[in-house]
């Protein structure tokens, strides 16, 4: 299984500023757990980008974006 925080998603792809990109999906009211919160602290410490998604049109956006840096 996933270790608990870990995002849902992770896209292996370095771009000029970040190692990687990991997203972690959230329904319209969700918000992160705790233990997500840390993990995204230590996923950004360690060079990698981290969205939080509500709405699939713009992680969409927010993939096609992290992908042209």
């Amino acid at each position: 299984g996933y270790t608990k925080g870990y995002p849902d998603m992770f896209i292996a792809c370095s771009n000029d500023r970040h190692n990687g990109l990991y997203i972690e999906f959230k329904s319209k009211k969700g918000t992160l757990s705790d233990e997500q919160k840390e993990v995204k602290i230590k996923l950004e410490l360690e060079g990698y980008s981290y969205h939080a998604s509500k709405n699939f049109d713009e992680t969409i956006n927010y993939i096609k974006s992290y992908l042209r840096k």
